[in-house]
């Protein structure tokens, strides 16, 4: 996994966890809108997509699934 922002990698962990971006952001005290936006901006950087975005929650895709680990790693120092 290539370099990324923590703060990027915590609202991904944020929407794996919680399987949609309200969850996420009642976890991370953030607006629904900020969590998209930071998710969007990784999903840029990493020129993947992580999740599928439906009415019944926010899915994860492969990639997500792969850089789960990754991010874990990252999250526990």
């Amino acid at each position: 996994m290539q370099a990324v922002d923590w703060d990027q990698v915590r609202v991904f962990l944020a929407v794996m966890r919680a399987r949609s971006l309200a969850g996420a952001a009642a976890r991370l005290g953030m607006d629904v809108s900020t969590v998209s936006r930071r998710l969007d901006r990784l999903e840029d950087e990493l020129s993947v997509t992580l999740f599928d975005r439906t009415r019944d929650g926010t899915l994860p895709t492969a990639n997500a699934e792969q850089m789960l680990p990754h991010a874990e790693e990252i999250e526990l120092g």
